[in-house]
């Protein structure tokens, strides 16, 4: 199912933002010194985001994973509960979601969630309209079922202040820590500077009417390195064509097996490569636009 919204995704979406970026590219870039080098950014930049993004969904869903957050890839079906418990949408006989946990699928539905203090609480029903409930203990993880409510209401924390569904109260549900909005930022924020670097490098194309100076070259190929040093396009623009097709290529390789392998290594190894050679020919002298051959691949 997610390969088809992909697939359509990119035929609804991807397709006429391609056959618009590639024509303003050919309009800008004509007769200037790198335009095939523009040309053929341009070209492989959108198919390029759109499989990244496929991956970047799987890493982002493993990682949640990993950290017991995971709502689910592009769905909202399952609602986290802390600790690897999950409510889910439920079938036909239990409307009301299923509880789902580390011991698998268990035969209740999730009719509500709640607070008790820091603990997060659950009214559960099952096959007939039998109400029962449930604590999930934060501080030492614990889940525990009650039969009836008095033995419940005994065993919480403290008062119990219920959702209207399975969501539990922002004071108990779980969120998102910094360190999880770090990796959020980079994950998804990587194809906005690839898109950023490829209008670059159009306006830089369409600046050169003529071959630029030293200086010029460096400082473009600077930002180059920095926004798209994963494929290699400062080092194309530097005319180390060689080197450019073994970035390409790893690049290319890194972002198909992304598609199967979480995360994404590949390119974003090759992306802090670029970020250390762009900052390198920041430093370096006009005689040398070129970044040392020891770190360019």
């Amino acid at each position: 199912m997610m390969g088809i919204f992909a697939i359509l995704a990119f035929v609804v979406i991807g397709l006429p933002l391609l056959a618009i970026f590639v024509g303003v590219t050919h309009f800008l870039t004509r007769g200037r010194p790198h335009r095939s080098l523009a040309l053929g950014t341009s070209l492989l930049l959108i198919p390029v985001v759109c499989l990244y993004l496929g991956g970047a969904s799987w890493a982002w869903n493993g990682w949640l994973g990993v950290r017991q957050l995971d709502p689910g890839i592009l769905d909202t079906f399952r609602t986290p509960l802390g600790f690897g418990y999950y409510a889910t949408s439920g079938d036909s006989w239990k409307p009301d979601g299923i509880l789902e946990g580390p011991e698998g699928r268990m035969d209740w539905g999730v009719q509500r969630a709640g607070c008790a203090g820091d603990e997060v609480v659950l009214q559960l029903v099952g096959r007939q309209p039998s109400p029962r409930y449930a604590q999930i203990t934060r501080q030492a993880p614990h889940y525990q079922e009650f039969a009836d409510q008095a033995a419940f209401n005994e065993a919480v924390s403290g008062p119990v202040t219920w959702s209207a569904d399975r969501v539990p109260p922002p004071a108990c549900a779980p969120r998102l820590g910094v360190l999880d909005q770090v990796v959020g930022r980079v994950l998804w924020g990587i194809p906005l500077v690839w898109l950023f670097g490829g209008v670059f490098l159009v306006w830089a194309v369409y600046q050169e009417k003529q071959p630029g100076t030293a200086r010029r070259r460096r400082i473009t190929a600077g930002f180059l390195a920095v926004s798209l040093g994963a494929f290699g396009v400062h080092l194309f623009y530097l005319d180390r064509e060689r080197s450019a097709r073994n970035r390409l290529a790893l690049g290319l390789i890194g972002i198909g097996l992304g598609l199967a392998i979480v995360p994404l290594f590949i390119p974003l190894t090759l992306g802090v490569i670029g970020v250390v050679e762009g900052m390198q020919l920041f430093r370096s002298s006009d005689q040398d636009a070129q970044p040392p051959p020891a770190v360019a691949l």
